[in-house]
Formats: C-alpha cells, structure tokens, sequence
C-alpha cells in the first residue's frame, strides 16, 4: 500500500503515526518535565511517570510477548487515556490495575485540579531561570 492509499484509511499504518506524533507533540510532559522510573510490580513492564506543571503523565510499555497486567498509583483524578496499542477498559480509582497487550502500551494523563490540558503551555525561556 502507497501513501496515497493510506492518506485514504483511516485505520492505516500512516494514520496512526500521524497520530502518535500529534499525541507526542501535544504531551509537554515528556520533553519538559520531572521523569521517574515507577515500579509496576513485573520486570516486563517499563513504567515510566513525568510530572509537569500540575500534570502527570504515566507511561506504560508490555516488553513481554504475553498480556499482562499490573498495578500503578495514578495519584490523581479519573486519567485521561492518550495513545495506546489498541482500545483498553477505561480507569477508576487512584491504585489502577491496567491490562497490557502483548508488546502494548498505553499513555495516560492525570491532571492535578486547576491543572489545564488544553492551549500551549508555558515553556522555560533560554536565558531566564527560575
């Protein structure tokens, strides 16, 4: 299939990566903010978590060839589901159990309240500190 024909798919190759770049573009939190590597309770599992102006994003990477499924505090309010492999349960609750496809992962979002997700956030300037 050219790019012409996945230009026309909505479920292509070329549609998905347009949308992960766009996700990943609209995510500050991954370019400018605080990383810590979480502890998912299995090694298979990369858990990752950026805190950044009030948000936290949550990473969570299946390097394992089977499903799994592991439990990671959120600290926040009901997480707002970002990028993923395929469709997943939504979330309740601050100590989430997530289900990983094989080699799946899922982006999630909480907010702190008075936190934005939407608009451009504010970025460093070069020259100016804090």
């Amino acid at each position: 299939m050219n790019v012409a024909d996945q230009r026309r798919h909505a479920g292509s190759f070329l549609h998905w990566l347009t949308d992960a770049i766009r996700t990943r573009r609209e995510t500050p939190e991954v370019g400018w903010g605080d990383w810590q590597v979480v502890d998912a309770g299995d090694e298979r599992v990369l858990c990752l978590q950026a805190r950044w102006q009030g948000r936290c994003l949550t990473t969570l990477h299946n390097l394992a060839p089977d499903p799994v499924e592991v439990a990671v505090s959120l600290g926040g309010s009901r997480p707002e589901e970002l990028l993923a492999d395929r469709g997943y349960a939504l979330i309740e609750g601050d100590e989430a159990r997530f289900e990983l496809a094989a080699r799946g992962f899922r982006w999630l979002r909480v907010a702190s309240e008075g936190a934005g997700t939407a608009g451009e956030p504010d970025r460093p300037r070069a020259g100016v500190s804090s």
